[in-house]
């Protein structure tokens, strides 16, 4: 229940503008949609004590707009020209956000075309003539487009990068950005960026549009600056970063890794590789990185100081209680500020072993 008003305080489409009411056949189903601002919600209400199939016609204009379950963050399938077909269960319902889906594509197309930024070093990029361009328009309007920032519904107002790392064995580094908005306090969240060029640019530009920041020209040629978070190169190193404990300086602290105590047996043979299989959005502020069927890596999008409740649970649960019913604790990544109170931030990531029959 505390959530449910959360969301609602959160989110001011369901106090403001519109209220649209759908005319379901099943008479059963409450649906109507609620517009403010750029806001789109559909809610969906089984009035019945039985589970009910619903077809709701939808306006055109939400033509390939994606759902997301509000509550879960769950994308569901995107509305196409067919009336859009739910099933509920009993007194169950649905709230679902509205994503039209040509936002990012058409803000990838625009990163095409935009002039590409001098690329032939991290310092020259992230401290130097580069830094204006990157924090005062590339970082805003990438994160516009995406789902995971914690404050979206709130209006982005700055993007500063407030720290960074070089990632060991990449082309990647591991930054920081303080994000404002118009109202309320600015949140920092964790942001990999990498730069590809050649064939690996080539591969991105195919695989991954709606990760690329902007197109870079440095003395390899033209290329990307790009969210790294779903590169290979990138997810390998994290987890190179966990097992052997190794730290990345900063320039106001320093990312650490650290090893849980059965990281070695739920990892393996050193000498087998993990395959990266696949990347998933998990909750709105985190993302999800698969190495093969063994491992899971969890991106703490939102950084806040202290320590994580998840990596704590998990690692008092797999180490201190040996507790079977969850999947092992095998390590994370934290940020250490250079202060004086030294206070740990929120893990980066947390790393565990997947496990089939627990659904990870």
């Amino acid at each position: 229940m505390r959530n449910m008003i959360a969301l609602r305080k959160l989110f001011r489409v369901f106090g403001r503008d519109t209220l649209e009411f759908l005319n379901p056949s099943n008479r059963k189903v409450l649906a109507y949609l609620r517009r403010y601002e750029e806001q789109q919600v559909l809610c969906v209400a089984d009035l019945s004590r039985f589970a009910q199939p619903v077809d709701l016609e939808l306006p055109p204009e939400l033509e390939d707009a994606t759902p997301v379950e509000m509550l879960g963050y769950v994308d569901f399938p995107p509305i196409g020209k067919q009336p859009y077909r739910l099933t509920l269960g009993p007194y169950g319902f649905l709230w679902l956000e509205l994503h039209p889906q040509p936002k990012q594509a058409d803000a990838a197309a625009s990163q095409f075309e935009s002039s590409p930024v001098a690329a032939d070093s991290w310092e020259g990029l992230l401290e130097g003539a580069g830094r204006c361009r990157l924090e005062s328009v590339l970082l805003p309007d990438y994160l516009r487009t995406q789902e995971w920032p914690g404050g979206k519904a709130r209006h982005l107002r700055t993007a500063r990068i407030s720290d960074w790392a070089a990632l060991p064995e990449t082309k990647s580094v591991l930054a920081l950005v303080e994000v404002g908005y118009e109202t309320g306090e600015p949140e920092t969240h964790f942001f990999p960026l990498g730069l590809t060029f050649g064939k690996g640019a080539d591969r991105v530009r195919e695989t991954a549009p709606g990760a690329i920041l902007s197109p870079a020209i440095s003395r390899d040629g033209p290329g990307f600056l790009y969210d790294a978070a779903g590169d290979e190169r990138t997810a390998a190193a994290l987890l190179s970063l966990v097992g052997h404990a190794q730290q990345a300086p900063a320039r106001k602290g320093s990312i650490r890794g650290a090893a849980g105590t059965q990281f070695e047996a739920v990892r393996g043979s050193a000498e087998t590789p993990l395959a990266v299989v696949r990347h998933g959005a998990a909750e709105q502020s985190d993302t999800l990185v698969f190495y093969s069927d063994r491992l899971v890596l969890k991106l703490f999008r939102r950084q806040q100081p202290g320590p994580n409740p998840d990596c704590e649970m998990r690692r008092y649960l797999t180490e201190q209680v040996r507790f079977e019913g969850i999947p092992p604790f095998a390590g994370a990544i934290e940020y250490v500020p250079r202060m004086a109170s030294r206070r740990r931030w929120r893990c980066c990531k947390a790393l565990w072993q997947t496990r089939e029959t627990a659904g990870h």
